[in-house]
C-alpha cells in the first residue's frame, strides 16, 4: 500500500482540501463532481460500474455555537475528544485560524472556546484539526489520521484493481450529507469504508473489520458472505463488527435503494484523540480486500 499518499493527505488542513487532493491524484480516471465538493471516479465509464466504494472525511472538529463573554463557544463533531485537543490549532473553511482553549473543567459542556489568531467566525462555522503523525515499523500514531487512512486504502485499491469500479468521495460525511450522484447511477453493490474504535471484540491485531450489525442496520447476509469469501480466498485477515454504531450505513442504505450496502472498517486504537493508532497491516488488509471485491465482479 502507498503510504506516501497518506502522508501527503495528512499535510492538508480541511476536508475540502483533502478531497481535492484525492481527485487530483486520479487525473487519468473518469471523474464527475457533485456540486458539494465531492466526486465519483472510475477507471472506465461510471455508468457501467457494478460496485461503488463510498468513503470520505468525517472530519474531527468543532462547530461555533455562539459567543459568550466575548469568547466563541464551540461543540465537537466527528467524535473529537476536545479535552485531548486543548491548545491545538483549528482551521476554518473561510481561512480563519483559531486555537482551542478551555476556561474551566474540561468535563463541563460549555468549557471549550476558540481564540482566533486572525479573522472572524460566526455561529455555525465549522473548524477542523490538522493531522499529525509518526510512523513506526508496523503502525502509525497521530492526530486526526483515521479518515486519511480509510481514503488512502480506497485510492490504493482503485488504482491497483484490474476491473472497473466507481468510488464516491465526500468531504462532508460527518454532517450526514449524501451525494446526489449516488442516486444518478445504478450500482449492484455499495461498500462504505470507515474506521472504528478497537474494543474487546475488535482488536488491533484482528485484521480488516467486516460490518455485520449496528444499532439500526444489519448488512444483507449475501453481501457479508461474499465479502468473507473474497477475504478467505486471498488469506486476508478479518473480524466482524456487531455493535451500537452504524457508521453512516443506515442512512446510506435508506438513501440508496437500487442495490445492497455493505461496510468495511479499519480498526483504530484511541479513535478521536491526539494519539490514534493504526496498524499498517490492517490498512493493507482493507485495501487488498477492496481490490478483490472490485476484481471479483461483486
Amino acid at each position: 500500500m502507498d503510504f506516501e499518499f497518506f502522508k501527503e493527505l495528512c499535510e492538508l488542513k480541511t476536508p475540502l482540501e483533502k478531497t481535492e487532493f484525492a481527485k487530483n491524484s486520479l487525473k487519468d480516471f473518469c471523474i464527475e463532481q457533485d456540486g458539494f465538493g465531492g466526486f465519483i471516479a472510475s477507471k472506465g465509464d461510471i455508468s457501467s460500474a457494478e460496485v461503488l466504494i463510498e468513503c470520505g472525511f468525517n472530519g474531527y472538529g468543532v462547530t461555533a455555537a455562539g459567543t459568550k463573554d466575548k469568547k466563541i463557544k464551540v461543540s465537537a463533531f466527528g467524535g473529537a475528544k476536545l479535552s485531548d485537543k486543548i491548545n491545538q490549532e483549528i482551521y476554518f473553511s473561510n481561512g480563519v485560524v483559531g486555537i482551542l482553549r478551555c476556561e474551566k473543567s474540561a468535563e463541563e459542556e460549555d468549557a471549550f472556546y476558540v481564540e482566533t489568531i486572525h479573522g472572524e467566525i460566526s455561529s455555525g462555522d465549522n473548524g477542523f484539526f490538522k493531522s499529525s503523525f509518526c510512523f513506526t515499523d508496523d503502525m502509525v500514531i497521530g492526530n486526526n489520521i483515521s479518515d486519511c487512512m480509510a481514503v488512502s486504502a480506497v485510492i490504493d485499491a482503485l488504482k491497483n484493481s484490474s476491473e472497473s469500479a466507481a468510488v464516491l468521495f465526500s468531504p462532508q460525511k460527518g454532517f450526514g450529507i449524501i451525494s446526489p450522484l449516488l442516486k444518478k447511477y445504478s450500482f449492484k453493490t455499495v461498500i462504505a469504508v470507515n474506521c472504528c474504535k478497537t474494543s474487546d471484540s475488535i482488536t488491533p491485531d484482528g485484521g480488516c473489520v467486516v460490518f455485520v450489525k449496528g444499532k439500526n442496520m444489519i448488512v444483507d447476509s449475501e453481501i457479508r458472505r461474499r465479502i468473507l469469501e473474497a477475504a478467505k480466498k486471498s488469506n486476508i485477515k478479518t473480524q466482524l463488527y456487531i455493535g451500537d454504531e452504524d457508521f453512516g450505513l443506515e442512512k446510506l442504505s435508506i438513501s440508496y435503494t437500487k442495490g445492497k450496502v455493505g461496510g468495511l472498517l479499519i480498526p483504530v486504537s484511541h479513535l478521536g484523540t491526539t494519539n490514534e493508532v493504526i496498524k499498517l497491516k490492517n490498512a493493507e488488509y482493507t485495501s487488498e480486500l477492496l481490490e478483490k471485491i472490485i476484481d471479483g465482479g461483486f
